[in-house]
């Protein structure tokens, strides 16, 4: 009896030593395969098939037309090699556990398509990659191209990440996307809920060329950043301090005007909130690297710091409405309140950002090339509130109300209150301060000086002095 367990012990024994030792074996057959690709799947989420697995204990790990689909995202790979021990693998698909992995993974004839209901699909095909993992960082190296309605690009990307636990591990890396679509970048962005996919292309274009290199080690590092763009170009030199994006040189940035980059750009920028249609000319920004400062580890608008900014508008073509729109009812302009589009001439803004909070200069602009307006104050994003004011110069009123004798620095001023989505311009006080001014007017010129001039005619020296000379008078 004791003999017969002991035998039964030892083929139990020998039996698991066999399961183990040709596990790999039975794992690269049919059967074994569907129940490896489950496991994978249970820890990727995403659904893998593959023709053929070849396995062992101490590597390397092959599998042969690799196909794998995820929310709007499918793939595949004609060879992927991993070269790490079998037990390496499920965490190293894991995304985890990666200061104990060591081993290359190649991957050859890779292709993605990025599906879009606004877009056409994306193709990135003929994907080479090498990743070489080591003590807790890895060497990496993959180039392949795009396509997108047979229009043709190219990527590159080369360089080395170590420490990857950390909040921002250290790294080199060096980029190159020519002609490269925007859809995967949008597909990127938006899933952090920066911004919409559909909005990151229109503002964009449809297609990009980005140059781009950064390192990072000992708290310490560079960013250098090229983007030409359908309707952007632009250029960033910056520095990383103490986890914080600084620039080494100014931002600068042209914008061609789209209906999607009014929205985006002007909502927020111009105080009364225009949408504009076309610009005569690209819009220039230009931030300065004075006090910049943008945090990377996590970013919260609060924390980015813009010291000086200056945004040169120029000359727009734009819908009427909104906060525009009681300013030209307040002035009776019955031309102008019947017309859907009008030119407005802009001076350029300056401004800054500290806390959330956008500080505008005076911005002094002409509507039809015949009514001078200006603006200035403040926008506090994190609370969605306005602290403007809308002014009116002596010369409008003049023109509009025909208010003569005004000192020639006079400006009205009206505030504009309430949120970005909701402004609230003050135009009955501003028709009751005009409507008194018509009345001392109709009186004697010493009344009107000592009375009702006094009241609502004098410089409010708390009014900004103008940018001068504005563009329509060069």
């Amino acid at each position: 009896m004791k003999l017969d367990l002991k035998k039964s012990l030892l083929i139990i024994c020998l039996g698991v030593f066999l399961l183990l030792f040709f596990f790999p074996q039975i794992a690269s057959t049919a059967f074994g395969k569907r129940i490896f690709l489950q496991a994978v799947q249970s820890k990727t989420h995403v659904e893998v098939t593959a023709k053929e697995l070849s396995l062992s204990w101490l590597g390397p790990q092959t599998f042969s037309d690799l196909v794998f689909e995820g929310h709007e995202l499918k793939g595949t790979l004609q060879e992927m090699r991993i070269g790490v021990r079998l037990w390496s693998l499920l965490p190293l698909f894991e995304l985890k556990n990666f200061n104990s992995i060591n081993g290359d993974v190649k991957i050859v004839n890779g292709a993605f398509q990025f599906d879009s209901p606004q877009f056409p699909p994306v193709q990135l095909d003929s994907i080479q990659g090498v990743v070489r993992l080591h003590d807790g960082g890895a060497d990496f190296t993959a180039d392949g191209q795009a396509s997108q309605n047979g229009k043709i690009g190219t990527f590159s990307l080369q360089g080395q990440i170590s420490n990857i636990k950390q909040n921002i591990p250290e790294f080199s890396i060096h980029g190159e996307w020519i002609s490269f679509p925007t859809l995967p970048f949008a597909r990127i962005i938006s899933a952090h809920n920066l911004i919409d996919e559909n909005s990151f292309i229109q503002i964009l274009g449809t297609s990009i060329d980005l140059q781009g290199s950064a390192s990072y080690s000992n708290d310490q590092g560079r960013f250098d950043l090229t983007l030409h763009a359908p309707n952007i170009d632009g250029n960033i030199q910056g520095s990383i301090v103490n986890r914080d994006l600084t620039l080494r040189h100014p931002l600068t940035a042209t914008i061609h005007l789209t209906p999607a980059l009014s929205q985006w750009i002007l909502r927020d920028m111009n105080p009364l909130f225009v949408t504009g249609i076309e610009a005569k000319s690209p819009i220039q920004l230009r931030i300065e690297p004075s006090r910049f400062r943008c945090p990377l580890a996590s970013f919260q608008l609060e924390n980015l710091q813009i010291g000086q900014g200056s945004l040169d508008i120029g000359q727009l073509r734009c819908s009427n409405g909104g906060s525009l729109a009681s300013l030209i009812s307040l002035l009776k302009n019955k031309n102008l309140s019947a017309a859907q589009e009008m030119d407005i001439w802009f001076t350029p803004l300056f401004f800054s950002l500290q806390d959330g909070v956008l500080k505008t200069s005076r911005i002094d602009f002409l509507i039809d090339q015949s009514i001078h307006i200006c603006t200035w104050g403040n926008i506090d994003y994190l609370h969605d509130r306005l602290d403007m004011y809308v002014g009116l110069p002596a010369r409008t009123l003049q023109q509009s109300f025909s208010i003569e004798k005004l000192p020639a620095e006079y400006v009205m001023k009206i505030p504009l209150t309430g949120s970005m989505k909701k402004p609230k311009l003050a135009t009955h006080p501003a028709a009751a301060k005009i409507a008194a001014l018509l009345a001392g007017q109709k009186t004697s010129h010493d009344w009107l000086s000592s009375g009702i001039l006094g009241l609502f005619g004098e410089i409010d020296t708390s009014v900004p002095p103008p940018n001068r000379p504005f563009p329509w008078e060069e």
